[in-house]
């Protein structure tokens, strides 16, 4: 678990709240060792598989070329190898993906705006495009990753977070740009 907090003064400066954040990192923490675990076996995991390609291609310019039979299981062993080397590279980027996205920070910050309650939440994600702007605070609406969407959510959390701002008379808006992130605050009258 992680924690941060921050004291929320009124406009003559006197605080008249707190807001705790408190973060699970357990994912990020088994990413991390994960990504670790990886870099540490991927260099003689890399290594085997070259050091195969490099002599299946030294016999055969030795003269395992000049033998059909000899020749065809140093190519079949080379392809065998190039496969793994493919799959370990493909896991690395896909490691290299999750970490990017857990990887991004989080900013939150709460202020008073005339006779409003402002309250930001800032991320360096990947951002939203712009056509699934209009979209995201409706019902089971979930923007596309990529060519598959995302299982992890429901497609319900932004629409419940309108919900609440309205019920409360407040508003929620988002500015987003592909790449660099997304900003949502919610607003709401201030007691």
């Amino acid at each position: 678990m992680s924690a941060s907090g921050v004291r929320l003064p009124d406009a003559d400066g006197r605080v008249t709240g707190t807001l705790l954040v408190l973060h699970d990192v357990t994912r990020l923490r088994r990413l991390e060792q994960t990504r670790a675990e990886f870099v540490q076996n991927a260099s003689p995991e890399l290594r085997t598989p070259l050091t195969a390609v490099k002599g299946a291609l030294e016999a055969l310019q030795g003269g395992a070329l000049q033998d059909a039979a000899q020749a065809g299981r140093f190519v079949n062993m080379a392809a065998k190898h190039v496969d793994h080397l493919v799959e370990l590279l493909e896991d690395l980027s896909q490691i290299t993906r999750l970490s990017r996205e857990e990887g991004g920070k989080v900013y939150v910050r709460a202020f008073r705006d005339d006779s409003r309650a402002v309250f930001e939440v800032r991320d360096e994600g990947c951002g939203i495009k712009s056509r699934d702007l209009p979209h995201i605070f409706d019902p089971f609406y979930r923007t596309q990753a990529g060519r598959t969407m995302d299982p992890r959510g429901t497609g319900l959390g932004l629409t419940l977070v309108r919900r609440i701002a309205d019920i409360h008379g407040g508003t929620i808006d988002v500015q987003s740009e592909v790449g660099k992130g997304s900003t949502f605050s919610l607003c709401i009258p201030a007691a």
